[in-house]
């Protein structure tokens, strides 16, 4: 049982802007890996790891939060 209040209409578009944040830090690490490292696999596997992390974070931060919204605005 769930007894947290619902989160508001402009806290979730604030989470989703943050989640696509995110993702746009995780794109700009992907460019700058392509540039310094030539070919791809001489970069650092933490380089690598974070790249991942933080793409998938702020993809699926933005799909919840997103999703949530649409649901909410429906009712």
């Amino acid at each position: 049982m769930n007894h947290s209040a619902p989160l508001s209409r402009t806290a979730l578009r604030a989470a989703s802007a943050i989640g696509a944040v995110i993702t746009l830090i995780g794109v700009v690490l992907i460019g700058v890996m392509v540039v310094a490292w030539q070919p791809l696999s001489a970069a650092p596997a933490w380089v690598v790891t974070l790249t991942g992390v933080v793409l998938v974070t702020g993809i699926v931060s933005t799909v919840i939060f997103s999703t949530t919204l649409a649901r909410r605005q429906r009712r």
